[in-house]
């Protein structure tokens, strides 16, 4: 991911709940469908126009396919109380990449068997798909190879820790190795993966360059699993998985633009080799709450913005460059430096206030692996 990418629409945002849309066309599918609805939450019920008055709390649709083509990826997940063939032609022409497409999950209408159809991991289908046959007494149907098999597979691993997968081309061949049991190494240096991999890793690397130079029986460089919020040039054969592990402090004048607020956060985290995808929260004070750039930058980059109120601002310790102007302006020390070490959950301030004309940027990392250095790449 290069530096003047953003985080994807969908799977960016970690820690919200899921929207999940239900889908029927017959009243049996319908029936069905509002009987589970009331056992999942945050479930969106789309239904024909015709039974709006047979159910309450619907969304109506004239046209199921225009419908569909509007919403589809709104949700993290849609259910299908019908055919499968149906939703196979519905959807075809909305698939973008597994990485960014919601789970779809199909139901026959009479409840005897729950498919998990596209998504099956990182978008969590097979995960819906057995829940929802758990709730209705339905038969999961799951077809992904490491699930049949009864294995690990790197993508559920990731996506359950809410990890950024940098290079999804690179799933695959992991979890072959995990299916042939072959090694893999991991560079994991703050140990994110590497209890839950012990049985399918047998070599952890303390760099990567490490990695990159062990070889299989056959001579062949040895795939490999990297999990860090660091950057540095690295080997296609290596799965990049990007913790959530960054926060960013803010500070700018009244009336900066998006564009300012953008080029320092891109430009620091670059000159740093530090991971925009591992950056899970930017925050700033409740006096800049109103400031249009900086709610623009945060919808461009779709990292949340959070702000906090002076007091709790001014409780923060290990300021760095605290600020005798912004105190008597606004009465804190420190605005950007404050903010990205609250965000961390009191973590380490790992990039101190950097600033151009209009705007203060600081970097910090969560508590729970700032205790000690790891090797850089």
């Amino acid at each position: 991911m290069n530096e003047n990418q953003t985080h994807p629409n969908i799977r960016n945002c970690r820690t919200k709940e899921k929207q999940i849309a239900f889908w029927a066309i017959t009243p049996k599918g319908t029936c069905l469908a509002d009987s589970l609805r009331g056992k999942i939450d945050q479930i969106s019920l789309f239904v024909p126009k015709m039974q709006q008055n047979f159910f309450s709390d619907v969304v109506v649709f004239d046209s199921f396919r225009i419908k569909l083509n509007q919403v589809f990826h709104e949700f993290d997940g849609h259910v299908f109380f019908m055919a499968t063939g149906i939703v196979v032609r519905m959807i075809s022409c909305l698939i973008r990449h597994k990485t960014v497409d919601p789970a779809v999950v199909v139901m026959d209408e009479g409840g005897n068997h729950c498919i998990s159809l596209l998504s099956g991991h990182i978008g969590g289908a097979n995960a819906l798909a057995q829940k929802l046959a758990f709730l209705s007494g339905a038969n999961p149907v799951i077809t992904t190879a490491t699930d049949v098999n009864h294995m690990l597979a790197i993508d559920v691993l990731a996506s359950e820790n809410g990890m950024f997968i940098e290079n999804s081309d690179a799933i695959k061949r992991i979890n072959t190795c995990f299916l042939q049991r072959k090694t893999v190494w991991i560079y994991d240096p703050y140990c994110f993966l590497t209890n839950d991999l012990k049985q399918h890793v047998t070599l952890n690397v303390n760099s990567v360059q490490e990695g990159l130079l062990h070889v299989d029986e056959q001579g062949n460089l040895m795939p490999g699993i990297i999990v860090d919020d660091r950057t540095g040039d690295m080997n296609d054969a290596v799965l990049i998985l990007r913790p959530a592990t960054l926060t960013v402090g803010l500070g700018c004048n009244r009336h900066t633009k998006a564009s300012e607020i953008l080029d320092l956060f891109k430009t620091i985290l670059k000159q740093e080799q530090l991971a925009i995808t591992s950056v899970f929260q930017l925050a700033s004070i409740d006096l800049k709450s109103n400031e249009p750039g900086m709610r623009e930058a945060s919808r461009k980059l779709n990292i949340p913005l959070h702000f906090y109120d002076s007091d709790t601002l001014k409780a923060v310790k290990n300021i760095q460059n605290p600020s005798e102007i912004v105190r008597q302006h606004i009465g804190v020390n420190s605005v950007c430096e404050a903010a990205a070490i609250l965000s961390a959950s009191q973590g380490k301030l790992i990039i101190p206030k950097q600033k151009n004309k209009n705007v203060t940027l600081a970097v910090a990392r969560i508590s729970c692996i700032s205790s000690g250095s790891a090797p850089g790449i």
